[in-house]
């Protein structure tokens, strides 16, 4: 799949707290188009595919989650880099999805410790292969996942499916 289909994304963070988000098409190279914007401390980043592959914490890590279509455990060896290195010292974070999941709960104030503890990461590759999620019902793509080590499931479920978070298009 092809990284020009992405679409970007502006995220506006007012004083009040309120969130708005909107989406154009994407015209910039597939390397300069925004993929991730991260707020906090009055400060907003936005970052490119070229701009998260040349992180200077970029890196290279595995991480286990359960794929409920599938029925076990699988393995993903991912790229991207930590998401302590890209928000700073404090606070807690929230990721913010394209598809609105994040209005569930567990993506909503994650303490720095546990962004820490937990090992959040935010991939740009899977397995050898770029990030190209269908965001569902919509056409959309987004190319990063942000992932972490919850605690282990149940006996059906060693690993958390929600180990794996995807249709990330922010962290404020």
């Amino acid at each position: 799949s092809c990284l020009k289909d992405i679409r970007t994304v502006e995220i506006v963070v007012e004083s009040s707290g309120a969130v708005s988000i909107a989406t154009t098409s994407a015209e910039n190279s597939e390397t300069e188009t925004t993929i991730l914007t991260v707020t906090g401390g009055g400060a907003e980043t936005t970052y490119s595919l070229n701009k998260l592959k040349n992180h200077e914490k970029a890196t290279e890590k595995a991480y286990k989650w359960f794929n409920k279509d599938e029925g076990k455990v699988v393995t993903d060896n991912v790229k991207g880099v930590p998401v302590s290195e890209l928000i700073g010292n404090g606070g807690s974070v929230s990721m913010i999805t394209i598809d609105g999941y994040n209005d569930k709960g567990n993506y909503n104030n994650i303490s720095a410790e546990d962004i820490v503890s937990q090992e959040y990461f935010v991939a740009f590759e899977v397995n050898g292969e770029p990030i190209s999620d269908d965001v569902k019902g919509s056409g959309d793509k987004t190319a990063v996942r942000v992932y972490r080590n919850l605690e282990a499931g149940t006996d059906k479920e060693p690993e958390d499916w929600r180990n794996r978070v995807t249709n990330v298009i922010a962290l404020s």
